[in-house]
Parts: C-alpha cells; structure tokens; sequence
C-alpha cells in the first residue's frame, strides 16, 4: 500500500481531479467519459473509492456479506460515519446504522444540544449538500429516504443549527468557500461563483436576492464541468424551502 499526499484543494476530492493531482498534474476535472474504470490512473482502468467505503471491507470478509447487509436499510445497507458539530454536548464522529433518525444522531448519539440552545435545523452532508429543518428530525437516514424527500446524506457531516446560529452568515461562508475552490476551468462556475458572491455579500440582502442566487446556480447545475460548479443549488434551493422568512 502506497499513501500520498493530495495537494489540498477541496476539488481533488473528485475522481477523475484526483487521479490528475496523483499524476503530477494541477488539479482539473477532466471531461467524462471516459470514465476511471475504462482509462483511470496513468490510463489504466481505475477503481475510485472514499477510505470510508474500503473501510468497510474487514468486517464483509471476515463475517461475510449477508451480516454486513442485514444492519441498515432495504437500499442503503450498513453504517455510515456521521461527523457532528455544532452546539452539542458530544459533537465528533459517530458510526451509526443507515436508518437512524436526526433526532436519535443529535439527542441519543451527541447528547443533545448544550444548555440554552434550540433545534432548528441542520447542515446535512457538508457544504455542498442541503438544508433541513425540524420536520426531518424524525425521518430515517437513508439515500432512499432522503432523496424522497429532497435532501442529501453527502459525505455525513452534520453541522446543527440552533436558534442563535446566523444563518445568513453561514450561507456566505458556504458560498465564499464555493468560490475559492471552484479552478477556474469552466465559465458557468468560474463567473457564478464570483456572482453569487457579489449578491449573498450584499449588506441590504432580500428574498429576491435568494431568488437570483437560486436562478444561477441552476445554470451552474446544467452547465459546469464538474460536482462543485454543480453543487452550489442545493444549499441555496433547500435554504429557500425551511428558512427564507429569516431574512
């Protein structure tokens, strides 16, 4: 087993950037396909996997796949690693069954929120992921679940929202982060990222703001090369749904 050190850049997360960062190359997403199992690393067809995936292979092999696949859900089988912060008495990461609901992860798992702070709502996966409220609280965590109802699981990080937490702060933040990774490579999310800046910055920041936002990052979604210049509709769209009248 090798390990190398990736370069930092937050787009090198993405297969086929990765594989350029390994082969020496300035981190850009390459055009699909084709795809890294057909001409991957070196041009050698290529398995890409997170370590959480690999991770899971120990205890498949050694108890085999039918004891892996009975924890969980009908379609998401096994544990999921769920890094939580926020207010929370025991935030950190948590390994839990698919199917464990948010109430059970923050209350059950994280003990809780600390005194003098309420629910209301939760960052769900990292930056480029979506918005929940309360009415997710008890919904069981699943791809199948989620998708149903809007939302995403992404890479498990659950950031919690309270009722002192500044969420238009938290929106920029999101946003500027979009901006200083984007490459550059392709225009939709070269220029978006730079606009959508300009206007969630704005110190006067209205409903209609959120509306412009929402417009660009759909082109964004339908037109960038890669995830990242894609991504940026989903905190902006789920945002809109639970928590616009907080402007």
């Amino acid at each position: 087993m090798s390990l190398y050190l990736g370069a930092g850049s937050y787009l090198c997360g993405e297969e086929l950037t990765l594989l350029e960062s390994l082969e020496g190359k300035r981190g850009y997403p390459r055009i699909k396909p084709p795809f890294p199992a057909e001409k991957g690393l070196w041009e050698y067809p290529t398995l890409v996997n997170n370590v959480e995936t690999f991770a899971h292979l120990p205890f498949i092999i050694n108890n085999g796949p039918e004891s892996y696949s009975n924890i969980g859900t009908a379609e998401s089988k096994g544990t999921k690693l769920f890094c939580l912060s926020g207010n929370l008495n025991k935030g950190g990461v948590h390994e839990a069954p698919f199917g464990v609901t948010l109430r059970e992860l923050i209350y059950d798992i994280a003990g809780g929120l600390k005194d003098g702070f309420e629910f209301k709502g939760a960052l769900m996966g990292g930056a480029a992921v979506t918005f929940v409220d309360a009415t997710m609280l008890d919904i069981p965590i699943s791809y199948e679940t989620y998708k149903a109802n809007g939302a995403t699981i992404g890479s498990g990080a659950v950031i919690v929202i309270d009722d002192k937490t500044d969420l238009i702060k938290m929106l920029r933040s999101i946003f500027s982060f979009f901006k200083h990774e984007s490459c550059g490579k392709c225009i939709p999310c070269r220029v978006g990222t730079n606009l959508i800046n300009d206007i969630i910055h704005k110190a006067d920041l209205h409903a209609d703001d959120l509306e412009k936002i929402l417009s660009e990052s759909e082109y964004m979604a339908k037109n960038s090369l890669c995830p990242l210049g894609q991504s940026p509709i989903l905190p902006i769209k789920s945002f809109v749904k639970y928590f616009k009248n907080s402007l």
